[in-house]
């Protein structure tokens, strides 16, 4: 398992602090705290943050997806070999 490292352009892009919570009149969060009921609210914010990038900084965000720049999730992996183990074992 990888993840996006948290020093990378794409990262330092998308910090909370830069999320522009929607408001929404008449709305509670607990209604939109599903993931696809959140995301669908979020969507137009995250795009705006690409509009004015040019061609050099959208490929530099980009390359924060490569393999190479990912960090290895070491805890998760352990955790899902040991869960794999176990369960060729009962099987």
């Amino acid at each position: 398992m990888v993840y996006v490292n948290s020093s990378t352009p794409y990262m330092k892009l998308f910090s909370l602090k830069s999320i522009d919570w929607p408001s929404i009149p008449g709305a509670t969060m607990t209604p939109l705290c599903g993931p696809s009921m959140l995301s669908e609210f979020l969507v137009k914010e995250w795009a705006e943050h690409f509009l004015e990038k040019t061609d050099a900084e959208l490929d530099k965000i980009a390359g924060s997806f490569r393999f190479g720049q990912c960090t290895k999730g070491e805890e998760v992996s352990e955790i899902l070999k040991e869960n794999a183990s176990s369960q060729a074992v009962a099987n």
